[in-house]
């Protein structure tokens, strides 16, 4: 038999649940809010995943209900949560994600170069240039 109130890891089995409910829904909103979607930045799962050390599997199979956190998991969880809480957020820089903290500017965006004006080839001559390509991958 049970006891009436159950007891995990120094908390009541209810705070446990309450707590578990709260990252799911800062997850939820990590993933649909416009707040963590826009241009002051993003929060990734995946990169929120990393930055808490565990894997992004374990977080999409809490999010879809098959597991539920350990202690310590949780408790890395929360203070990811904190940290986004305070404005930590992602920007994406020359494809690859930066993690930006609260109050610092976003990385500039590296310049592009201008492209080169293609020259207009007729359709035989379009033709003749890639199989020219072809044959020199093909035969060095």
């Amino acid at each position: 038999m049970l006891p009436a109130t159950l007891v995990l890891e120094g908390k009541t089995m209810r705070a446990v649940m309450q707590e578990e409910d709260h990252i799911k829904r800062m997850l939820m909103r990590f993933r649909f809010d416009p707040e963590f979607r826009g241009a002051d930045g993003r929060v990734p799962i995946k990169l929120f995943a990393r930055f808490v050390n565990i894997t992004p599997q374990t977080l999409y199979h809490f999010l879809a209900g098959d597991l539920h956190l350990r202690y310590d998991t949780r408790s890395r969880v929360l203070a990811g949560l904190a940290a986004v809480a305070a404005g930590l957020r992602w920007h994406r820089h020359n494809n690859s994600w930066v993690a930006v903290a609260p109050g610092e500017p976003a990385p500039p965006e590296k310049p592009k170069k201008p492209s080169k004006p293609k020259k207009q080839l007729s359709g035989a001559a379009q033709r003749q240039a890639q199989f020219e390509k072809l044959i020199y991958r093909i035969v060095p």
